[in-house]
């Protein structure tokens, strides 16, 4: 176990983590942290996906160094992330972008198909929900974080699992495509609540005996799973209140990205009915004519083929008598015969 992975010890665990390839779609500010707090768990694998290079204004929210200046995000990240975190070994880097020229096929052979887990970190839009409904297709999980636009600093996350639950446009279809879906982060410190938020919900889908798993229990009862997820700045007035930042997402009618579809509903319960006694059916009952005509032919068949006289057959056959009726009396008493 490395020394960053020693505050996680009994916290996570390794054996969640290590087998999982981890995609990362956007290397930029939010994205650029998240590969390397990810790195730091030695998963087995880490795609890194942008076609952007790194400029001198992305910097001071960035976490490659000024040597990088140029080079293509995704590809600088791969070669500083080896250099830098101890053990990680598998990282792959895809210099491209994600947009109308690349087939979704491709898509799926390169970044859905061996992902345990997609973070979608880019700011287009377009981007967004596009590679989200390719994983919710798949049934890969999908996380989209991301600074809120509105200035407040806060971070977001939706969590996208499969088409049993809300797609992204159900959530944010109110964007007019080409609209801002990320607020500018002039510092690292700014993209913090959204790196932190990405890192413990990346933590509770990969690990389900995390302490982040919590993040994904249902609000209420037979509720459904929060996909919404929000988290505030140091100093933000909503860190006072009862809120956790989580939150349902309701279908939406209509909606462009995945019909609105609404889950199947489930069968009513049927009433419990008392269990009937089970009737057996009735025996059948021997009849006294029915043992005096037994009794008649076993009398006949001892004067034929025996020589004992009438005196000795008829006592014998008076004691077999008696003994019979003393056990047709016997069933008869217990309901039997």
């Amino acid at each position: 176990m490395n020394d960053y992975l020693r505050p996680f010890r009994g916290r996570i665990d390794r054996r969640h983590i290590a087998p999982a390839t981890i995609v990362i779609v956007g290397v930029g500010r939010v994205g650029g942290w998240l590969a390397l707090e990810l790195a730091r768990l030695v998963p087995r694998r880490l795609i890194l996906v942008d076609g952007d290079d790194l400029e001198t204004s992305n910097l001071s929210g960035h976490p490659l160094p000024a040597e990088f200046v140029s080079w293509n995000k995704a590809v600088a990240m791969a070669e500083w992330l080896g250099r830098e975190v101890p053990g990680i070994q598998n990282i792959t880097a895809i210099p491209h972008f994600i947009d109308a020229d690349t087939p979704d096929e491709r898509v799926f052979a390169d970044v859905i198909g061996p992902a345990a887990i997609v973070i979608v970190a880019t700011d287009n839009l377009e981007t967004q929900r596009r590679v989200a409904g390719l994983a919710r297709e798949a049934e890969a999980p999908a996380i989209i974080p991301g600074i809120a636009a509105d200035g407040s600093g806060r971070g977001e996350a939706f969590v996208s699992f499969s088409e049993n639950e809300p797609c992204v446009e159900c959530f944010d279809a109110f964007r007019p495509s080409g609209s801002p879906v990320r607020g500018a982060a002039a510092v690292a410190l700014d993209a913090a609540p959204a790196v932190q938020l990405g890192f413990s919900l990346t933590l509770g889908v990969l690990d389900p005996t995390s302490r982040e798993a919590e993040l994904l229990t249902p609000l209420r009862e037979g509720g459904p799973v929060p996909q919404l997820f929000r988290a505030w700045p140091p100093g933000a007035p909503e860190l006072s209140h009862a809120d956790d930042g989580r939150t349902e997402v309701p279908w939406r009618a209509n909606c462009p990205g995945c019909g609105g579809r609404n889950p199947p509903p489930r069968p009513r319960r049927q009433p419990v009915r008392a269990a009937q006694p089970r009737r057996l059916p009735s025996p059948r009952r021997l009849s006294p004519t029915t043992v005096m005509g037994v009794y008649f032919v076993e009398l006949l068949g001892l004067m034929i083929f025996t020589d004992a006289t009438a005196g000795v057959v008829l006592s014998l056959m008076f004691a077999s008598l008696m003994l019979g009726l003393g056990i047709w009396i016997g069933f008869a008493w217990r309901g039997r015969v």
